[in-house]
This record gives structure tokens, sequence and C-alpha cells, in this order.
């Protein structure tokens, strides 16, 4: 074969969208993108697939739903009991957690606000007095309970008592050392005893000095309502039996702090206990109430499953049948692959086709191929004329034979349109026609009679393999070919 024919068939589309076919390897790649576009000019099939698809899923799924009626009824009055069951546990542990919850951080919050629980137990400044009360009654009379100052004496200190714990003394007292009412109260303690009228206070705070300012403000107090008793109880004298300022262990205050924490600690396991009782609640599973637009549209759902699988397993379907049979899906794959020119593509007329899904599918596939047979004819025998002008074959290079694996019919008509044409414009040149030469071996002989060769094929419908063999074929002849047409 000459120079001037085609490309050596060890020759490999470099371009990576398509396949490449070796003698050798026996393969070859497709581009995806036509081989989506051929399998979409199936969409009237690929749509009936879909539609038996979801009538068959749905119908199933309907009739399925149908015959468990009964069961399906039950199931969910058992649903609905155990949901009622569910939610009245969770909301009752919601309800306790939500209370220890609310507990916790009240003691917490009293922790870190509480005075007395900031003060060490083990170094605990402490401030200590004890009182008693003095009468004339008692000093001037020689039996005390007949003059009645034994019980004078008790009324003064029990009053004072009073006037500490539930009078004007504290609110006094913070405001003056800067200290919550609350915070000062767990500070003090006091005690009267009847029989000997003597009374007792104590403060307890993190160093000796505080300890001894809070008591201070509070004897302070007493002097000052010592005025207002003599009004109404009589001439007394208040007096300080002891007082006693110092560091202590206190041993009680350890107690009621480690009690403090301990009510926190329990609470939080509570709380822990309750919350894992929560999270292992388990959700009744859900039961799907039988009616018949539950029915209807766990039918459409199904439906819609269907169809979709339907339409993809076709189209798995149709593109391997497509590429198992190997049909040619563009041209490029025998022009790049023999470094073939491409001389004219025709197809049909867009107006011939009913359906705009056609027309887009053939213009996205064959966007730059003729419609207008005329028009396309015209064409190719220009471009004939002007390739086969110069070569120096003699009087056989005006015989031009048109030769291919496509539809016989289809090559006979552009063989008569070309002759009709040539002859039209008393053209010197001649066409012949000859289909599937593999298949007709007898007629090879006309192949030594013709010049150029011009290779017809039809995309989607001729065979990769076929047109390998027809190549062959032509290459055993010498005999050149000037392009190729596609239909």
């Amino acid at each position: 074969m000459s120079q001037a024919g085609f490309a050596r068939k060890d020759e490999t589309v470099k371009r990576q969208e398509y396949y490449d076919y070796t003698e050798h390897s026996n393969f070859r790649e497709v581009s995806l993108g036509k081989l989506l576009l051929r399998v979409l000019r199936y969409w009237r099939l690929l749509l009936l697939a879909g539609v038996l698809g979801g009538i068959l899923l749905g119908g199933m799924q309907i009739l399925k739903i149908h015959g468990r009626k009964d069961d399906m009824n039950e199931k969910y009055a058992a649903y609905l009991q155990d949901k009622e069951v569910y939610e009245a546990a969770r909301e009752a542990y919601q309800g306790e957690i939500d209370v220890l919850e609310q507990k916790i951080n009240l003691r917490q919050q009293y922790i870190e606000s509480s005075t007395l629980m900031q003060v060490d137990a083990h170094q605990t400044g402490s401030a200590m007095a004890e009182f008693t009360v003095r009468v004339p009654e008692l000093e001037n009379a020689e039996l005390p309970d007949d003059a009645g100052g034994l019980a004078k004496m008790n009324n003064i200190v029990r009053a004072y008592y009073y006037y500490i714990n539930f009078g004007d003394a504290i609110p006094a007292a913070a405001a003056e050392v800067g200290i919550s009412e609350e915070n000062l109260k767990e500070l003090l303690y006091s005690y009267y005893d009847d029989v000997s009228s003597l009374f007792t206070l104590s403060v307890r705070y993190p160093d000796e000095a505080g300890a001894e300012k809070i008591l201070t403000a509070i004897i302070d107090g007493m002097q000052s309502k010592r005025v207002e008793y003599m009004r109404e109880m009589g001439e007394f004298d208040l007096v300080v039996v002891s007082k006693d300022v110092n560091t202590i262990v206190d041993s009680e205050l350890a107690t009621f702090q480690s009690q403090k924490f301990a009510e926190i600690n329990t609470l939080q396991n509570n709380l822990s206990n309750k919350q894992k009782l929560l999270e292992g609640l388990s959700r009744p599973s859900s039961a799907q109430q039988y009616s018949r637009k539950n029915m209807l549209k766990s039918g459409i759902k199904y439906g819609v499953v269907g169809f979709a699988a339907g339409c993809i397993a076709l189209f798995f379907l149709i593109a391997v049948i497509v590429l198992l049979r190997g049909f040619i899906l563009s041209g490029d794959e025998i022009d790049r692959k023999f470094g073939l020119k491409n001389l004219v593509c025709f197809r049909d007329d867009p107006a011939k086709k009913p359906f705009i899904i056609d027309r887009v599918i053939d213009q996205l596939e064959n966007g730059d191929a003729l419609s207008d047979t005329a028009a396309g004819c015209d064409l190719l025998l220009s471009r004939i004329r002007n390739i086969t002008s110069g070569s120096g074959r003699g009087a056989s290079k005006n015989h031009v034979l048109l030769i291919g694996t496509c539809s016989e019919k289809k090559l006979r008509t552009l063989q008569r349109a070309l002759s009709e044409r040539a002859e039209k414009e008393n053209d010197v040149l001649t066409f012949h026609a000859l289909h599937d030469p593999a298949a007709n071996p007898a007629v090879l002989h006309r192949m030594q009679e013709c010049g150029s060769v011009v290779l017809v094929e039809e995309i989607g419908r001729s065979r990769y393999k076929d047109i390998l063999n027809t190549v062959d074929i032509i290459d055993d002849t010498g005999r050149p070919i000037i392009g190729t047409v596609y239909f």
C-alpha cells in the first residue's frame, strides 16, 4: 500500500477519549460521551423498561401491604402502647434528672458562696465571749428568789438571745463587716443557760482577725441595745465574763463540710444512674398503620425506585450489547486509526423526527453532519474531483469505488446520486459501489478497475472489525483510500 493511502495499522490513536485497538491486544476504547448518546437513542425502550419496572415493583409492594393488613394493624396497636409506655418512662426519668440537677446546682452555689464552707476546719479562726447580767435586785436582796431578781436576769438574757438570732444584730453586723446576712448567720453560735443566766456567743471565720471583728460588732450592738432594754425591764449591767480569740481545730465544722460534699456526690451518682436509665430506654420500633393512603404512598415510592432501576438496568444492557457487537460510535475511531480524511458526513433530516429528544440527541452526536443530501453529494463530488485530479494512475483514476459495510441501500443510493451529478456536469468521473467485500469475494476483481476508493460506513451500524477487514482487503489491492463518508 502506498504512502498516499492511509497510515500503517500499527499506528495507535493518541487521544485519551478513544479506544486503542491493536491487532495484538484486540482492545478498543470508545468515547463515553458517544456511547451515552448512542444508548439514549433507545430512549423509548428505556422509558418502557422504567414504566414496566415501576408498575412491577410498585404493584408488588401494594399487594404485599394489602396481604399483611391484619398483621399490620396488630403491630401498630402494640406500637402505640409501647410508645405510650416509653414516653411516660422517659418523662418520669427526665423529671427526676431535672430535680437532681437543680439540687446539685443549688448545693454547688452554696459551697461557692458560703463563707463557712471556705473556712479550714483544721485552722479555724475562733472568737468566743460569755456574758452575764447584773441586776440591783440580786445584789441587795437577801433572798434573790423572793425579790424576783433571777427572773428579771433570765428575761434580759433571753431578750439578748432573740436580738442576736432574730433581731437587728445580724443585719447591723453584716453591714459593718461587709458580708451577707446568710453567711453571718452560719458563722454565729449562741446559747444561754436559764439556771446560771450565762449567755455564750461564738464566731467562726477563716482567720482570727475576722472572727474578732464580727464578735466586736455584735457586742457593740448589744451594748447599744442596753438602753432600750433598761426602759422596759429596769436597771442592769451587761458584763463580759470571758473573751477568747484563737485558732482551733473545729471537728464539728469538718463533719459539716464533709456532709455537704457527700450530699453533692450522692446527688451526682443518682443523676448519673438516672441518665443511664434514660439512655437505656429503647424507643419502640415504628410500625406502619394499614390504610389505603399509606399503601398508595408506599406503592408510588417503590414505583419510582422500580422506574429508575428499570431504566438503569436496560441502559447498561444496551451499552453492553453495543460494545459487544462492536458498532462504531464515531467516525474518528476509523479516521484517526488509519489517518484518513473525512470527506462528508450525512445525517437524517431533523424535520422527519417528531420528538424533540431525537433531534437534540442527533444534534449532540452529529452536529457537524449535513442533513441536506443534495448539498452533501455536491460537496462530496467536488472533493473527490479535487483529490483525484492530481493522481497519476492514468485512466483508472477516474473510476472511484464506493466500498463499505453500511446499508447496501444507502451505498447504492449514494453511488447513483454521485453518478447522476457527474453525468449532468459532464464529469469524467465514474462511480461504482461494492457492499461488504468480505461477504462478496466474487466481485473483488472489480477493485482492480478503480483508481481510488472511498470508504462508506454507517455510525451505529457498521462494525469495527468488519471495517478493519475491509481496510485490509483494500490494502491488498494497493488502491488508496482517498477519504471516508459516514451516515
